[in-house]
């Protein structure tokens, strides 16, 4: 067996999936509209294209990373601030989706590791992108990537068995 997960079809919406010579899984989903055309080969880079739009991860392609404009507004809102950083940043990752490179803008915003790891693990449900989570670990010394990574198998774990 070279991969085994679940994929899911909304209705209405043409998806593609391809598994790579190492035996990465990419999804690409795209809604159908009268002006579909035969896009086989338009496979996105792994988040770079479609803002990190279902690039694997629990979310299937339901939720689509922030747009730039509204992420950099809220990049500038997290600055602005002088004693709420912390609190404002928090609640934006519970509340919208991201990608992987938008988790990292977030969290170099912050010189605290202990800040950053807690928003890791806050982002971590509402990224896009899960598979590609892993690259933020240069961010934090090895005992923070060590429980950051625990923390992202504890999640997986309870998501594959419910």
């Amino acid at each position: 067996m070279i991969y085994s997960s679940n994929v899911y079809v909304r209705p209405s919406y043409h998806v593609d999936v391809m598994i790579n010579r190492f035996g990465k899984a990419l999804v690409d989903e795209r809604a159908i509209n009268g002006s579909y055309q035969n896009d086989d080969d338009d496979w996105y880079d792994n988040g770079s294209a479609n803002g990190g739009y279902n690039n694997g991860g629990y979310n299937n392609g339901y939720h689509q990373a922030m747009s730039d404009y509204d992420f950099n507004q809220l990049i500038q809102n997290i600055r602005r601030q002088w004693l709420a950083k912390l609190p404002t940043a928090k609640d934006a990752v519970n509340s919208n989706y991201f990608n992987t490179s938008q988790v990292r803008q977030i969290l170099q915003i912050f010189s605290s590791e202990p800040d950053k790891l807690e928003l890791a693990k806050l982002s971590y449900r509402n990224t896009v992108d899960q598979q590609s989570f892993r690259l933020l670990y240069d961010l934090f010394s090895y005992q923070s990537q060590q429980e950051l990574d625990k923390f992202i198998r504890d999640v997986d774990r309870m998501n594959y068995t419910h």
